[in-house]
């Protein structure tokens, strides 16, 4: 059978069949052009391929005297048998087998390391926002933004005077009377309240008062104050802070929790 040929076959054949080309040049340029051209051919890795590619070769070698000896020289075509897809380019060796190799460029392309960036920087508008890199580690209201719980606060207390320790049993005067004098806003853009606070009775207390921020009748902060060592007879005085001066407040009620007696 013709596609039973070997090589040295081939070879064989090309040296009678071809006078002209044979006259063009030297048996040694014949015999390594053709060398070159069968080793194309055996590289085929489809076996129809690769046959048609013999094929081609001894029909060339077979060609009519005068026939121009571009048709020996020229590479053959690689041949895909009908209904079937071109192989993908073997991977290197060491390649992982998942990757991607275009067959155009010869680039290898990793789907793990798709839409990564190499270690290159990527300028600030193609960043994703990312709302943990705002500069808080929680997400939630601002402080001192009223989140439905009273906030907690323990300020530093002055003596500003003195009041009789005229409180006690059997008398109607509070424990601790409570005056607020002023609701302003100071520097850093927050509203404060001025507490001052009587200990009307006859021994060191720990006082705890509710207050409240209020735009009109809304309620927008909510804090427990605690003053701490109160002497007998002394009116002490506090500042405390309230919601950021972006939140319009206009009243800040507050009440005694404790001491009541």
């Amino acid at each position: 059978m013709r596609r039973s040929l070997g090589l040295p076959l081939l070879l064989a054949t090309c040296l009678v069949a071809t006078p002209a080309l044979t006259q063009r040049s030297s048996d040694a340029e014949l015999l390594d052009i053709l060398t070159r051209r069968m080793k194309i051919c055996a590289e085929q890795t489809e076996t129809s391929a690769r046959l048609s590619c013999y094929d081609r070769v001894e029909s060339n070698l077979s060609a009519p005297t005068g026939t121009p000896a571009a048709r020996v020289l020229a590479p053959p075509a690689t041949m895909t048998p009908p209904g079937t897809q071109p192989l993908a380019p073997p991977a290197r060796p060491g390649e992982d087998q998942q990757v991607f190799r275009d067959p155009a460029t010869g680039r290898v392309y990793d789907p793990s390391k798709v839409g990564k960036d190499d270690g290159k920087p990527v300028p600030p508008e193609d960043r994703a926002f990312d709302p943990r890199a705002q500069g808080r580690s929680i997400i939630g209201p601002a402080p001192g933004v009223y989140s439905g719980a009273p906030r907690s606060d323990t300020p530093v207390t002055r003596v500003i005077g003195s009041v009789p320790r005229v409180s006690g049993p059997g008398s109607n005067v509070p424990i601790v009377t409570l005056e607020l004098p002023s609701l302003r806003v100071v520097p850093g853009g927050r509203w404060q309240l001025t507490m001052n606070l009587a200990n009307n009775g006859q021994r060191v207390i720990e006082a705890l008062i509710g207050c409240t921020f209020n735009n009109g009748d809304r309620r927008v902060d909510e804090v427990n104050v605690s003053l701490r060592n109160v002497g007998p007879g002394d009116k002490v005085t506090a500042e405390i802070p309230g919601p950021p001066s972006s939140i319009f407040v206009d009243n800040a009620p507050c009440a005694v929790i404790a001491p009541l007696q």
